[in-house]
């Protein structure tokens, strides 16, 4: 055998082997992908389970847990809450009302149901040229236009002024609620007593002495007429059914409320927390000198002023001039 042939049989041998090797090859890389294949993948998604303490996490700001300041809770109960359950209750009587007329009429004879007329006034209505009265007449129609748009002026008037009337002693209301609402909150910290006690008290006096009188802010106004103290007298009248029978016998006697007023001015004195006395260790006062008697003379005339005004508004101007000059007055 020549040199060229032995060197191209060793080529020959060398090619099958290199192919055998390539095939093994290929045959360990298709059994490592199986293998592969089969082992769970590490960065596969698993299943989320649900704890029992999960929370949904919503986007934006976390809801305030902060409970609400006394003051606060009690200006919510006095004015929102007792507010809603006014017109609860003002809904729950008026569906009693229209079931009883229904009754009442389900009950009449079928000639003697008679339609419900109005009793108020309503919008005027725009007249028709064959309306009864005019009945095509041109001079009757438009004295009927021109009173319509008269009597059309007349009622937005009307209107105009109750809402501006209405609005006006809602902020009154409102503002006096609040300032009571502070006072008693106070009261409440400084006696260590709930706030849903107070505000029930204050609402219980409120509501029986506003159906008495017939009036809404009626008990909200005689507080505020009062001062300084006006909450105390607020809680003792709203847990003490003598002290609310008394006030709505003064209110019969008097519906001006100036007995009222008085007698819980009263109260409110009797009922401020008593006090240790102290000894002052400020030096004397100097002694006074003539003419350093204007408190005096003021108090003298306020009470005068005040002995001789009939009129109920000149009263309650006279009682706030003296309280904010630290005079008290005496009423005969």
């Amino acid at each position: 055998m020549s040199l060229e042939e032995l060197r191209a049989q060793v080529a020959a041998e060398e090619s099958v082997e290199s192919e055998e090797e390539s095939g093994k090859v290929e045959s360990l890389e298709l059994e490592e992908d199986e293998a592969k294949a089969d082992e769970p993948d590490e960065n596969e998604d698993e299943p989320i389970e649900l704890s029992e303490d999960f929370e949904l996490e919503l986007e934006g700001e976390p809801v305030s847990q902060q409970e609400p300041t006394p003051e606060e809770a009690l200006i919510h109960k006095l004015s929102k809450e007792r507010r809603k359950r006014k017109e609860e209750q003002s809904e729950n009587e008026q569906l009693k009302k229209r079931l009883e007329e229904l009754e009442k009429r389900l009950t009449q004879p079928a000639q003697q149901v008679q339609q419900p007329t109005q009793s108020h006034a309503g919008e005027p209505t725009f007249p028709d040229m064959y309306d009864p009265g005019i009945e095509g007449d041109r001079k009757k129609y438009d004295a009927a236009v021109k009173k319509y748009f008269a009597d059309m002026e007349a009622y937005r008037n009307r209107h105009s002024e109750a809402d501006k009337a209405n609005a006006d002693f809602r902020a009154q209301l409102d503002a006096m609620t609040k300032n009571l609402a502070v006072n008693a909150a106070k009261f409440a910290t400084d006696n260590k007593v709930s706030v849903d006690r107070v505000a029930n008290a204050l609402n219980t006096a409120t509501d029986d002495v506003d159906a008495a009188t017939g009036i809404d802010g009626s008990f909200a106004y005689l507080l505020d007429s009062v001062g300084e103290g006006s909450e105390r007298v607020a809680y003792y009248i709203g847990t003490n059914q003598a002290g609310r029978d008394q006030l709505k016998k003064l209110l019969e006697d008097d519906p001006k409320g100036l007995k009222a007023i008085a007698h819980m001015t009263r109260l409110a004195e009797k009922l401020k927390p008593k006090q240790a006395k102290q000894v002052s260790k400020a030096p004397e006062p100097d002694q006074a000198v003539k003419g350093d008697a204007v408190e005096s003379a003021s108090a003298k005339q306020l009470q005068k002023e005040y002995d001789a005004a009939t009129k109920f508004d000149d009263l309650m101007k006279i009682r706030r001039k003296a309280r904010e000059a630290g005079v008290k007055l005496i009423t005969k």
